[in-house]
């Protein structure tokens, strides 16, 4: 909305800017005072709506106060010159937009993307050496999280109560799939359990690793940034939702340096560290519910 806030001013300063220009030179142009000055209302009649967005937008887009909403079901027969009207006036600011060579609307600022890094091949390879699969199934969930931990940006606490993000940074999947993956991966490098899927493939399992994402972000420290990822586990005996145990787990880590791809790799480790403790402290419980069933 502010970006489309600034674009609406620039195209009025323009407007206002080149006013001879436009009357002296396009009087061939039938009609194209009116059309000013109807392209003058439209910015108003924008403006208004940019703020009634921006301070209410709840109210406004569920229509909680008496504003008036174009859809395809509620334009009328008489609407119709009006639409007409409103085109070309986009079209008429589209002329002048193009014939003074400048661009209006903001360009894009590119955005990397970052896979979640995973541990050293040698290092899963050693984590499955010498276990046995135990004869049991075991559906890893994607963590619950709230707002700000369930998108792609990669969140940074620069300072104490204040949460920022990474300037032109996201991650490849929201957080939550991320981390639901890197468990699933440590799973399957442990090797003790027989049977492994996730929540994606909505399949039974006698066992479910259920969790809430609590921390997904850098912190500085000391000037320093220091990376927090923090999972409270509960580990669910499908079979009557029954939680057999529950842990909170936490890792931090350091990054090399302060630049992005380096906060990346502390992301990376810190993950890793996170769900090879929950695989371990999840194979331990279901190994010591075998001998006799839990429901016991």
């Amino acid at each position: 909305m502010a970006a489309f806030e600034r674009a609406m001013l620039t195209v009025d300063a323009l407007v206002s800017d080149n006013r001879g220009a436009l009357d002296s030179g396009v009087r061939g142009v039938a009609e194209l005072g009116p059309a000013l000055a109807e392209l003058r209302d439209t910015l108003a009649s924008l403006r208004a709506i940019t703020r009634q967005l921006e301070n209410r937008p709840t109210d406004y887009l569920l229509g909680l106060e008496p504003v008036k909403e174009f859809t395809a079901m509620s334009i009328r027969k008489a609407d119709v010159s009006s639409l007409n009207r409103i085109a070309a006036r986009a079209g008429l600011v589209a002329v002048i937009v193009l014939s003074s060579a400048c661009s209006v609307l903001p360009r894009p600022e590119p955005v990397d993307t970052y896979l979640l890094p995973g541990a050293p091949a040698s290092r899963m390879a050693a984590q499955g050496q010498g276990k046995q699969a135990m004869p049991v199934s075991l559906r890893v969930s994607r963590p619950v999280a709230g707002t700000q931990l369930s998108g792609q940006r990669i969140l940074v606490v620069p300072d104490a109560n204040r949460v920022s993000v990474y300037k032109g940074a996201n991650w490849s999947e929201p957080v939550p799939v991320l981390l639901r993956d890197r468990i699933v991966e440590a799973f399957r490098s442990d090797g003790r359990i027989a049977a492994l899927s996730s929540d994606e493939q909505r399949l039974q399992a006698d066992y479910e690793i259920a969790s809430e994402l609590l921390a997904f972000h850098s912190e500085y420290r000391d000037g320093a940034p220091e990376v927090v990822v923090r999972l409270d586990a509960r580990l669910v005996q499908r079979d009557g939702r029954r939680i057999v145990a529950s842990r909170l787990f936490e890792a931090r880590q350091r990054p090399a340096g302060v630049a992005v791809p380096q906060v990346v790799a502390g992301f990376g480790e810190a993950s890793t560290t996170v769900a090879d403790a929950l695989v371990g402290w999840a194979a331990g419980e279901i190994a010591r519910c075998l001998p006799k069933a839990c429901a016991d």
